[in-house]
């Protein structure tokens, strides 16, 4: 049922949008620290979530369909 759900669908872009930010807030915080290796995986991830260009507002509540018992 949640397959066609499009509030569905944008609060898991919202997420991954709200992921993209926390890695490029721990790159700067690792390429802070010296850790330029490891700061530049963040930068990666948050590279790969930016190409998408997704409008959702990253503070859209998690939507999570499936219940228990079911």
């Amino acid at each position: 049922p949640w397959c066609r759900d499009a509030n569905f669908h944008a609060s898991h872009r919202a997420n991954l949008k709200r992921k993209a930010n926390e890695s490029l807030a721990k790159y700067f915080q690792l390429l802070g620290d010296g850790k330029e290796k490891r700061a530049l995986q963040h930068l990666k991830v948050f590279e790969w979530y930016k190409q998408f260009h997704w409008s959702e507002d990253p503070n859209l509540p998690y939507i999570w369909p499936v219940t228990k018992g079911k």
